[in-house]
């Protein structure tokens, strides 16, 4: 058995982080040094996969010490949504450019856009590229042109989005469903939004009828 393949079976807790010189790496239960200290910043518990730091930069590494994301990212998000619990991606962050990549740290969107909210699996995402703001699919394909001063994710199937200086509501096929006349709005929750208008703050419905 090689080095590599006995730091690979080894169980998650035989390794053992320590701290030399402000850094972390891991040790055995005896003592001896698994991974050296070289990691500004690096999880308690060792696992499979370790989200680790080095001079201000993030990646992830296996228990060998490999790095299966490379350590050259500014941040990285792993998520999840609470509907598809088994589809687990990272956004990352480089350069002031972002993209994604699933559990397998493939990459599914280029690290090409100025801003990127967590990628959805099924309803369209906003993205921005350069001052204008669309919705983009996991695959990255483009679902809504970038033409919008500001948008926001979709909830309960409407997501508001900012037209010159004014705020409305758009669906996942980006027909205005709500025309903007706002000076803010906010997300659908259980069919109710609040919105503003003139300085007076109210609730509309998906119609976008006044709630009295």
């Amino acid at each position: 058995m090689t080095q590599r393949e006995r730091l690979l079976s080894l169980p998650d807790e035989e390794f053992i982080r320590y701290e030399e010189d402000e850094l972390y790496g891991y040790k055995s239960s005896s003592g001896e040094i698994l991974i050296p200290a070289r990691f500004s910043h690096a999880p308690e518990r060792a696992s499979e996969r370790m989200e680790v730091w080095i001079k201000g930069k993030c990646g992830y590494i296996n228990k060998a010490a490999e790095e299966i994301m490379p350590i050259i990212y500014d941040d990285l998000i792993g998520y999840c949504y609470e509907t598809h619990p088994d589809v687990e991606m990272y956004l990352a962050e480089k350069d002031g450019k972002f993209g994604l990549f699933d559990n397998d740290f493939n990459e599914l969107i280029p690290m090409m856009y100025d801003d990127l909210a967590l990628v959805h699996p099924i309803n369209p995402t906003p993205a921005r590229l350069g001052d204008m703001w669309g919705y983009i699919n996991c695959r990255n394909e483009v679902v809504v042109d970038f033409k919008f001063e500001d948008a926001d994710i979709f909830i309960e199937d409407v997501a508001y989005v900012k037209i010159g200086d004014k705020y409305g509501y758009i669906n996942t096929r980006g027909d205005i469903v709500i025309p903007p006349k706002f000076d803010d709005a906010s997300v659908f929750r259980e069919g109710i939004a609040m919105v503003m208008q003139d300085d007076k703050e109210f609730y509309i419905d998906k119609m976008g009828n006044v709630i009295e």
